[in-house]
């Protein structure tokens, strides 16, 4: 990665919703980058977010202009789900490094393509803050020190509030899928990560509750196995209370709980003892940095950064993004079968997630 004159490189976003917020925090939080532009759907919105970040605005029909900047570096790809594809691409051929937000794409062969590009030298990273969390990183070495034991089972369970029916989340084609897709794509890897090295194997079943008037599904339960047999339980929802994650990982010595939102808290109980609270990186930092190195955008941005800077390959690339995407459609197709879907089964690849349960 090249750096503009500043010596920091620039970081430009596409796509300008609430994730814009998160990344820009992370950016100064990390103070490894310079948020140089960003382009949202209208050059009104553009305007307003320009200012608010500091930034060059460009609306979506000027992102060529954004991308044909020197001093851009790194583009984040934040724009809303079925444009990913198209926005990578267009900054791949404009020789930027990019960070692609969850999901990678909606179509495996879109992901296929992606892979292919990185091995032909692309800088391709995947966003997921959960992996870069301190408390998550803190959680996976306590279980891999054997603080509960074998591992039988890591849950994730991660709820919002109803989300607005004028928000693109609503929309089947654009989103891809529901809360499966928004929240699922976060916690199907963080269970993953925590559970150890072992890969998902398969989906071993999955339930769905669906909105009637959109086609989303608003609750999705599904379940994993890894290729070291660890029980992987996702649970997730539209019209919680309030916003909310926790994972547990559950051990024959032991359970390991790790609160992650909205306040953040580790807690260890052993067989027959009570909950011990354990101390992580940056858990009593309240400020701005603190904050967002708590929910992990900070140490993300710093690590594709230095990657990227270094040559060095990132920790999640396309093929990682890939895979998450493929597990998430196998969701949807277990929930319409009531089948297990393992990584050998066919699956369309034109298709978006929740495309494939109804295949």
């Amino acid at each position: 990665m090249k750096t503009n004159e500043s010596k920091q490189p620039g970081i430009a976003m596409i796509g300008s919703g609430f994730v814009a917020y998160l990344h820009l925090f992370g950016i100064r939080s990390a103070g490894l980058g310079k948020f140089t532009a960003i382009a949202a759907y209208t050059q009104e919105e553009a305007n307003q977010r320009g200012r608010l970040f500091d930034a060059e605005p460009y609306s979506s029909a000027r992102v060529d202009e954004l991308l044909a900047r020197p001093d851009i570096d790194l583009v984040i790809i934040g724009s809303p789900n079925k444009l990913h594809a198209e926005h990578a691409a267009l900054a791949i051929a404009a020789d930027k490094a990019i960070l692609v937000e969850k999901p990678l794409v909606l179509a495996i062969e879109d992901a296929e393509q992606l892979c292919a590009a990185e091995r032909n030298g692309a800088r391709i990273g995947y966003a997921e803050n959960h992996l870069f969390a301190p408390i998550m990183i803190k959680a996976r070495a306590l279980a891999a020190e054997g603080a509960v034991g074998r591992i039988r089972r890591v849950t994730g369970n991660f709820g919002n509030p109803a989300i607005s029916s004028l928000n693109w989340h609503h929309a089947p084609a654009v989103a891809g899928g529901g809360v499966f897709v928004d929240l699922g794509a976060h916690i199907v890897p963080g269970c993953e990560f925590l559970a150890g090295d072992a890969s998902i194997a398969e989906v071993t079943r999955a339930e769905m509750r669906f909105d009637s008037a959109t086609g989303i599904d608003i609750e999705a339960k599904v379940a994993f196995r890894t290729e070291s047999d660890v029980e992987l339980i996702t649970e997730s929802m539209f019209g919680a209370a309030g916003p909310g994650c926790f994972y547990e990982i559950e051990g024959d010595a032991g359970v390991l709980t790790a609160h992650f939102m909205p306040d953040q808290e580790l807690a260890l109980k052993g067989s027959g003892s009570e909950p011990q609270a354990i101390a992580f990186p940056s858990q009593d930092d309240r400020s701005l940095a603190g904050r967002y190195t708590r929910s992990g955008y900070g140490p993300q941005i710093a690590h594709f950064v230095e990657a990227f800077a270094s040559g060095r390959a990132p920790r999640l690339s396309a093929p990682y993004g890939r895979d998450t995407l493929r597990w998430l459609c196998a969701g949807y197709v277990a929930a319409a079968t009531g089948r297990r879907v393992d990584r050998d089964t066919a699956m369309p690849e034109d298709c978006t997630p929740i495309e494939c349960g109804k295949a």
